[in-house]
């Protein structure tokens, strides 16, 4: 069973990877045909609401069905269950659609209404292409989590990949006939694949076989509205960012975006690792109500978070503006894209570092059965994220849109960790001291490889952006973990160990 679990964690560390990889590949492609023009700032502002939707299917689903279809399968019901809540699905899937295809344009000029009248155009004609895909969503939602259900990770995660995929391949072949809305069609058409690719697997079943429940089919929703809104959080957010964006000349909406995806990328793969390592130790040990051990798993997981997260923040936004010049300037995006993209994510730095952070504590509420004192938090953020906004952009231009996000960032990282500590009601100043004194050789390791990347950026400018990031890079994890290394540092020991393992 324990190596069974290991499989499981693997895969979904390794399908998380591929799937934020692709989503990096997708902003690549955007800046290269359409750089940081009005196209791709409809594109990125219409793409908001059916993300939001899109979110809170895919991750809210899985929250929920899969614990109530082991509850059914003890039953010999969960086939039915599967029918009932495949149906519901498609049905609100096509309600949202045909809401969502109505309602477009007066949504986006509601939210945007800053745009001229063909950015605009060009927003609703894509955000009507997205909620089609939606439809979609919805059906591939409910099949990906039974396939996570029985145990089929890797099923799951190649169909994520799939619309991805399609959607990049479908835009540099179709882009000259389309234009910009090749990028919508392409991940309708991706979503589309990826069902097909689903059914492949599960074609026995007989998904429309039992008559609709609309009582089964209605607790089931009302259970993953909160847990659905708390994943759209984060998406709120971001349309708190690019409405206040959409004041500012062309282009921000891009520099926004594309800055708050690279910066963020660190923030992904930690979770994946830590996830990977620790998290179902978290979980068993709770269920168990071992909860010493779960305080010390929490312990290390937080040691291991912050272990990572600091040198690759700290070290990407040394780095930025050349790794921004090596991913995205090329074709449509200019030098002075990369510049403003650049300054904007100096910015966002503090926003990956607090949430990254944050994931222990989200997972150790969540473990907890405490989502609702998550929930109350991020709704407190979106309000926070919205005045800070109006206030900071006024101050500092639209640079006070990802600084906004920062200060956000530290307020729901220090909420989250401070309802942890009340709940447990910790008071272990003994063990704070051990705690802290590693976080001191983390800030000591993380310093010294600040110093030698600054160092060397003087000394290597006249290489290829290619070879200077390649070379900062390794330096920075050599000078690190070598410090790291000569600390003993016990989250590095740990990792050692857990990869041995």
């Amino acid at each position: 069973m324990r190596k069974k679990i290991g499989i499981s964690a693997m895969i979904m560390f390794i399908s998380t990877i591929l799937l934020k990889i692709s989503g990096l590949a997708r902003d690549i492609l955007i800046a290269n045909y359409f750089g940081d023009s009005y196209l791709a700032e409809a594109y990125l502002a219409a793409f908001i609401i059916p993300n939001m939707m899109i979110l809170f299917m895919q991750n809210g689903m899985k929250e929920v069905f899969v614990p109530q279809y082991f509850q059914y399968k003890k039953k010999q019901a969960e086939v039915a269950f599967l029918s009932h809540i495949f149906q519901s699905s498609f049905v609100i899937g096509i309600l949202l659609a045909i809401l969502g295809m109505i309602l477009a344009p007066f949504l986006i000029d509601l939210l945007y209404p800053a745009f001229n009248e063909e950015t605009a155009t060009v927003a609703t004609r894509i955000m009507r292409i997205l909620m089609i895909a939606v439809c979609i969503v919805c059906i591939n939602a409910v099949l990906e989590s039974y396939l996570d259900a029985t145990y089929r990770y890797h099923l799951s995660a190649l169909s994520q990949m799939f619309v991805w995929v399609t959607m990049i391949g479908f835009t540099i072949l179709f882009v000259t006939q389309l234009g910009v809305y090749v990028l919508a069609w392409g991940y309708l058409l991706g979503s589309l694949i990826s069902f097909l690719f689903k059914k492949l697997f599960i074609r026995r079943l007989q998904l429309t076989k039992h008559k609709l429940h609309i009582r089964l089919a209605s607790r089931y929703y009302l259970e993953l509205l909160p847990v659905g809104i708390t994943i759209m959080i984060g998406q709120l957010n971001l349309m708190v960012d690019n409405v206040y964006a959409s004041y500012f000349r062309e282009g921000v909406i891009t520099y926004v975006n594309y800055a708050k995806n690279l910066v963020h990328l660190p923030q992904t793969v930690i979770a994946a690792v830590v996830g990977a390592v620790l998290f179902a130790h978290i979980s068993e040990n709770y269920a168990k109500q071992n909860l010493t051990a779960f305080q010390q798993s929490l312990s290390r997981a937080s040691q291991v978070t912050f272990f990572l997260t600091l040198p690759a923040v700290a070290g990407l936004t040394l780095i930025l503006p050349a790794v921004i010049e090596m991913l995205f300037e090329r074709g449509a995006f200019s030098a002075n894209a990369t510049l403003e993209t650049a300054r904007v994510g100096y910015f966002y730095a503090g926003s990956a570092f607090f949430f990254s952070i944050n994931v222990v504590w989200n997972k150790a509420l969540y473990t907890m059965g405490k989502g609702t004192a998550i929930f109350k938090i991020g709704l407190i953020s979106i309000g926070l994220n919205i005045l800070l906004n109006q206030l900071l952009t006024g101050w500092i231009s639209y640079y006070g849109i990802p600084l906004a996000s920062s200060l956000v960032g530290a307020y729901y990282s220090i909420s989250t960790y401070l309802v942890y500590l009340k709940i447990n009601q910790a008071k272990t100043p003994t063990k704070a001291e051990r705690q802290y004194s590693e976080f001191i050789k983390i800030v000591l390791a993380a310093i010294a490889m600040a110093s030698v990347i600054l160092w060397m950026q003087q000394a290597i400018e006249p290489l290829h952006t290619i070879v200077q990031v390649v070379l900062l890079v390794a330096a920075g994890i050599i000078i690190y973990f070598g410090c790291c290394q000569l600390f003993r540092v016990k989250a590095l020991t740990f990792l050692i160990r857990r990869l041995r393992d």
